[in-house]
């Protein structure tokens, strides 16, 4: 008898139904997948940080994490809180330069998650349309984008990207605790630098 390891009997397959061609459409859907969950592994992180800055009782960062409706406002949070609290330059610079690069993979991120995707007369995914707001100029802003292999290569090095600031996003973690002098946070066992992507 096989044992199960998080759902999946163990020397088994997990089967998933791919729409459309296989071999050209498995990669994307991968990719973005990878992305989603690099990427909410990453926010999560954050969610650290703001536990780290925030106290009171042992969900108190995680009630007002999720009574954040947006990671924007999330973001500005923390930044706001590390200002007041903190009072090492170089630790404060470090935060605001991880909420930029994440910023930076939330643009990715949510280009994909909120696309409209079409296929070609050979249900292979061809291209993705994403539509965003702007503050400037015309108020949306269409960007229509193949899928091919740049644009397969482009979401891989978002990936890895986020992989890279999630492990910078811990490191940042202990510092602030340090800087505060608190320990609300355990750190996951994160794999060696060279496991990276």
């Amino acid at each position: 008898m096989s044992k199960r390891r998080y759902g999946v009997k163990v020397n088994r397959t997990l089967s998933i139904p791919i729409l459309g061609n296989v071999d050209h459409n498995s990669g994307f859907l991968l990719g973005i997948g990878g992305l989603v969950v690099s990427w909410a592994n990453s926010e999560s992180v954050f969610m650290a940080m703001m536990q780290a800055l925030v106290s009171g009782g042992p969900h108190s960062a995680t009630i007002i994490w999720h009574s954040l409706r947006t990671t924007q406002a999330r973001m500005d949070l923390i930044s706001k809180l590390a200002r007041e609290q903190i009072k090492d330059a170089a630790l404060l610079a470090d935060i605001d330069k991880a909420i930029r690069e994440f910023k930076g993979c939330t643009g990715k991120r949510n280009f994909f998650c909120h696309a409209t995707y079409n296929y070609d007369d050979q249900m292979r995914l061809s291209t993705v349309h994403g539509i965003t707001l702007s503050q400037e100029g015309e108020p949306l802003r269409v960007e229509t984008r193949h899928m091919d292999l740049a644009l397969g290569n482009e979401i891989g090095q978002v990936i890895v990207d986020v992989a890279k600031l999630n492990r910078s996003l811990w490191e940042l973690v202990s510092r602030i605790e340090d800087a505060l002098g608190v320990q609300r946070v355990k750190i996951p066992p994160l794999p060696p630098v060279d496991q990276q992507p």
